[in-house]
């Protein structure tokens, strides 16, 4: 949509690629909880080669390098509630905002954590009502890479209608 408005054939393709890519990524993590390299690490790649090619690298590398920091900060801090995965995955999207600009790469980082925790919370109290007495069994962690996808790709499509 947001390509089709800007008339670039360029900018609709790529933007049908990111979200192509967006839900396979997102739709892996979701059956198994993990995030692959065969699919994170070429996404990279294909950012950082496109940035490359319009003279952007400094901007996308600033996106990739911070975002995906603060992912392995909240990895080693915390294994239990965030995988490394989700920090591979926060190269290409944190470059993909990068090339967007500091806003768009902030929403990103923050709407993402807002969807999951909000996620998080809902599923918690649908369950509360549910558990019976004795211990309580806790489900696999909450995949957090769909709501990066889905950050990232509301927050590029946002900056560019406005």
């Amino acid at each position: 949509m947001v390509g089709a408005l800007n008339t670039s054939v360029v900018q609709l393709l790529s933007g049908l690629a990111v979200v192509w890519w967006c839900v396979a990524i997102s739709t892996v993590d979701l059956a198994v909880r993990r995030l692959p390299n065969s699919f994170t690490l070429p996404g990279y790649a294909v950012v950082m080669f496109y940035a490359t090619v319009a003279g952007t690298v400094w901007a996308a590398a600033v996106g990739s390098v911070l975002l995906a920091g603060i992912h392995l900060l909240a990895h080693v801090m915390s294994p239990g509630s965030m995988g490394v995965g989700d920090a591979k995955l926060s190269l290409p999207l944190g470059a993909l905002t990068g090339l967007v600009g500091a806003d768009a790469w902030l929403w990103s980082l923050v709407s993402a954590s807002v969807l999951t925790a909000t996620l998080g919370i809902v599923l918690e109290l649908r369950t509360l009502g549910r558990r019976k007495r004795g211990p309580v069994a806790h489900n696999s962690p909450l995949p957090h890479g769909p709501s990066m996808c889905l950050a990232a790709c509301g927050s590029i499509t946002f900056a560019w209608l406005t």
